[in-house]
């Protein structure tokens, strides 16, 4: 049951981080190249901002959560990642 306690904490922390990073870089191609969005409208950019800014603050909020409550499990299995264990990215 431990070990699926581990994996299942591990699992939210990089869904944190991955959707931490997908906002991120969504908001830096909206901010910087909004002419990217082509033939949109300014209220379709103004829909993407909010969009990828809630994403943002969500994936904030729950790493925040996650390494103030389970810090101990996210140490572990990142240093188990390092060192070549623990459960491999499925790339």
């Amino acid at each position: 049951m431990q070990q699926y306690k581990e994996d299942a904490v591990m699992y939210m922390y990089h869904k944190a981080l991955s959707d931490k990073s997908k906002s991120s870089a969504s908001l830096k191609l909206l901010l910087d190249r909004p002419a990217g969005i082509g033939d949109h409208s300014t209220d379709d950019l103004y829909s993407e901002l909010d969009n990828a800014l809630d994403i943002l603050v969500d994936a904030e909020d729950r790493l925040d959560i996650l390494v103030s409550r389970y810090s101990d499990i996210i140490d572990r299995g990142n240093r188990n990642i390092l060192k070549g264990g623990g459960v491999e990215p499925p790339f």
